[in-house]
């Protein structure tokens, strides 16, 4: 976290939002650095073939959630900061995905699907548009 230099308050605060969501072993202790190298990631494959399910995709995308609870929470110049950081990557994802009015979320990344996705994911999205059901982003 000192790539941000966060003061302690804001350290606190992302120890406190990221214990919640790390799994019981310490070992598997989610950092923010972990956070934005996995969202990062998550960019990327966005620019090639997407070959998983639609729940994988939606969990993938949880990632993103997880960081804007963060930068909702944090002091200005730490929100500043890591939005600034985000902007890059949010960018690469936006350039791989394709908006879609079918999907329900609270934010821009949960109404987006990859652009390219496999046979699994493309037969559930065109079920969930063909039926006109919502489907909850996590």
């Amino acid at each position: 976290m000192d790539f941000l230099n966060l003061n302690d308050s804001d350290r606190q605060i992302v120890s406190t939002i990221l214990t919640g969501y790390s799994s019981g072993s310490s070992k598997s202790r989610l950092t923010l650095e972990h956070l934005l190298a996995q969202w990062t990631r998550i960019a990327e494959r966005m620019q090639s073939l997407y070959d998983m399910s639609l729940d994988d995709f939606l969990n993938d995308v949880s990632t993103r959630d997880v960081l804007q609870e963060l930068i909702e929470r944090l002091s200005h110049t730490s929100r500043t900061r890591l939005a600034a950081m985000l902007e890059p990557i949010d960018a690469t994802f936006k350039s791989g995905t394709v908006e879609v009015a079918y999907l329900k979320g609270d934010h821009w990344w949960n109404h987006r699907l990859p652009a390219r996705m496999g046979d699994e994911m493309s037969q559930q999205a065109k079920q969930l548009a063909d039926a006109g059901h919502d489907h909850e982003g996590r």
